[in-house]
């Protein structure tokens, strides 16, 4: 069993100022290239349809931890939902109970696949 875990992100970006939100999204980006567990976090934004993917992946469940104790400051996440409604968050990998209650305690619903071939 691998310890790694992904986080996938599916959002309608509901702000009209896509510049706003583009510097919101590399804000972030660049927020994570200190912590040595992050070891991908990308955006991908489709235009057209106003939707964007974030692709995260992390060494472990505490290194997602020590990233969401970080981002969830104000100037991070929370912003960043004011930009965005998340229409669906994934989780490949094993998610620890404090993962789930972080989730839990968000209001953020996820699809869990702990099982990896």
């Amino acid at each position: 069993m691998t310890s790694e875990l992904y986080n996938l992100v599916r959002a309608r970006i509901t702000t009209d100022d896509l510049d706003a939100f583009k510097t919101q999204a590399k804000k972030m980006k660049d927020a994570t290239t200190d912590e040595p567990g992050t070891l991908l976090y990308d955006f991908f934004i489709n235009e057209e349809s106003r939707e964007v993917l974030i692709i995260e992946k992390y060494a472990d469940g505490k290194s997602f931890m020590a990233h969401m104790n970080k981002f969830t400051q104000p100037e991070y996440i929370p912003t960043l939902l004011e930009m965005q409604e998340i229409t669906g968050i994934e989780m490949p990998g094993y998610v620890a109970d404090e993962v789930k209650g972080l989730f839990a305690q968000g209001g953020w619903p996820y699809n869990g696949y702990p099982t990896a071939i």
